[in-house]
């Protein structure tokens, strides 16, 4: 009889102990998957507005020591010899905006430090973030004011465009360790439920199959 009470103990605690373990995975899946979500929507490539780039500047404008954002990729440095714009289809705001050869090789050198598959975002970005200044009168070329705008547009668009693809790459490469950390994670919790799930099947064989009590005549 004391044998078949610790028996029976012994399976409720398993028993309890397994579905607690049960609902606790659960949870925490939940958790984990509400997170890598987050991280995944981080990993999404985000386009710097125009009202973000307008925002920028103005913001800039504010500060005392502000000067106009310039490029800073080294003058020396020269682009690539193979056509960067290959494949691309260059906004023609940009187009007029890079006429120049030394526009042109800033453009070009711009391009190279990106991703191939950034490139075309990028410039149509750059391009959306002076849709709204006019141009001359002949649509071929932009006035000195406009001109200036332009340039402080375009320049600033390419600040926070980049700094957004590497605050997005960082969100890909931690999201990446996540994987693996919830992979590990996963595997852990499936052995140790495993192993109850056997612990439990033992024990429900053993109680089911112990000698029933010998009545006395």
């Amino acid at each position: 009889m004391l044998k078949f009470l610790e028996q029976r103990v012994l399976f409720s605690i398993a028993r309890g102990f397994f579905w607690l373990l049960v609902i606790a995975t659960i949870a925490a899946a939940s958790l984990a998957g509400h997170s890598l979500w987050t991280q995944y929507e981080n990993t999404k490539t985000k386009i710097v507005t125009q009202s973000e780039v307008v925002a920028s500047l103005k913001a800039d404008s504010l500060k005392p020591a502000a000067s106009l954002p310039e490029d800073s990729s080294d003058p020396a440095v020269e682009p690539k010899k193979e056509d960067v714009e290959n494949g691309l289809t260059i906004p023609s705001i940009v187009n007029i905006a890079a006429s120049y050869p030394s526009t042109r090789n800033v453009l070009d050198t711009w391009l190279t430090g990106l991703s191939p598959g950034d490139r075309q975002p990028f410039l149509d970005g750059l391009a959306a973030s002076v849709s709204d200044i006019k141009l001359g009168p002949d649509g071929s070329r932009v006035g000195e004011q406009n001109g200036q705008k332009i340039a402080e547009r375009m320049n600033k668009f390419r600040d926070l465009q980049i700094a957004a693809f590497q605050s997005r790459d960082r969100a890909q490469g931690v999201l990446q360790g996540q994987y693996l950390y919830i992979a590990v994670g996963v595997a852990s919790v499936v052995a140790i439920i495993a192993l109850l799930s056997l612990v439990l099947v033992l024990l429900a064989i053993e109680r089911n199959t112990r000698t029933a009590p010998i009545r006395s005549a």
